[in-house]
């Protein structure tokens, strides 16, 4: 009986979860009478003081973050695209998560702002309403701050050829320019920006943006902007005349 007693005044005790933080229930995944487990998600709390954003991180460019994984201060940056306006808000990352997602084999790395309210915006205009607050499912870019590792240079994404490649047009002999094919690691992928690292930076070489129809080391190029002519105008054809 006493037994039986104790456990119903622990059961009682126990039928309050506190939250960490004030703030507003966004959505509840349990009901009232459900028994839960230690660590169940039973609810999402929204807080303007505390905002959050999830961002997914690769292992090479984890790597180039400093003290990501010793609870060292990051920075970072979170911008937001509202009313074709873009505002910023400082932030630094509050935690990493101890696995590799089994899908996309990245880091869950969280990112916290450092205030809800934007900091400024893109050309320094604020809209009417004023700055917004971090909207909650809004789309953002996060930058955090990392090292830039020698001998690396940021190139259009499109040029790494096979992933590991550069074309390079070089013209280093004055009688005959060639193409010259390169190695190169890529470190960091930034949307449309690739960072690669090349050891040693070839001289006289110019980077080849466009395709070519067979590419073979060695094989002799032309530049067509060395063979640019222009038709005479209707004045200068009277004049000649």
């Amino acid at each position: 009986m006493k037994a039986g007693k104790k456990s119903a005044e622990v059961a009682l005790e126990r039928k309050l979860v506190v939250a960490p933080f004030d703030g507003a229930v966004l959505s509840k995944s349990v009901e009232i009478g459900t028994v839960v487990n230690g660590g169940q998600s039973i609810a999402e709390i929204f807080t303007q003081d505390r905002m959050e954003i999830d961002v997914a991180v690769r292992e090479a460019d984890a790597a180039l973050v400093p003290g990501l994984f010793a609870d060292a201060p990051t920075a970072a940056s979170v911008t937001v695209k509202f009313a074709g306006k873009t505002f910023l808000w400082a932030a630094h990352v509050s935690r990493v998560a101890p696995n590799l997602d089994v899908r996309t084999r990245t880091l869950t790395v969280t990112v916290e702002l450092d205030d809800g309210t934007a900091i400024g915006a893109q050309g320094g205009e604020i809209l009417a309403s004023g700055a917004p607050p971090a909207l909650i499912n809004s789309f953002a870019k996060v930058v955090i701050q990392g090292i830039r590792p020698e001998s690396t240079y940021p190139i259009p994404s499109t040029a790494l050829r096979g992933g590991k490649y550069l074309w390079l047009f070089d013209n280093s002999d004055p009688d005959a320019s060639i193409l010259s094919i390169i190695p190169a690691e890529l470190i960091h992928v930034d949307g449309e920006t690739s960072y690669v690292k090349i050891n040693p930076l070839p001289t006289q070489s110019r980077l080849i943006t466009t395709a070519l129809s067979t590419a073979q080391e060695g094989m002799q190029l032309r530049d067509v902007r060395d063979k640019v002519t222009t038709a005479p105008t209707a004045s200068e054809q009277a004049e000649d005349e």
